[in-house]
């Protein structure tokens, strides 16, 4: 799917991010002169959601090291329990998981202007 938008150009300035139902498709950062386009899908394996620290900040209560909205949806898979009414920073990829290689996801760069 191809889509073009004549964006207003404060934009430039802000961090751009495009969503299909709860899932991060691609994003530009304002500090970055190319969009990143999910390459590989989330797989579901739930591990972004079971790496807290107790007694650390997170969004709803963590029963070891795990939010207690994650269900089991499967042998290899977990879901989001409140999908569409995660908080907006729940709804980001795990960019340190996929910096360190442990989160199938991938991103191809691709210019934009």
């Amino acid at each position: 799917m191809r889509v073009v938008l004549d964006l207003p150009d404060w934009v430039d300035e802000r961090n751009i991010r495009i969503f299909a139902g709860i899932e991060l498709v691609a994003h530009k950062m304002h500090n970055e002169e190319v969009w990143k386009v999910k390459d590989e899908r989330c797989n579901m394996c739930g591990l972004c959601c079971m790496k807290f620290r107790e007694g650390r900040f997170h969004y709803f209560p963590v029963v070891d090291g795990c939010c207690i909205h994650l269900k089991p949806d499967g042998p290899d898979r977990n879901i989001c329990d409140i999908a569409l009414h995660r908080p907006f920073p729940c709804g980001g990829d795990p960019k340190d998981m996929i910096e360190k290689g442990t989160c199938v996801i991938t991103y191809k760069e691709q210019s934009g202007k």
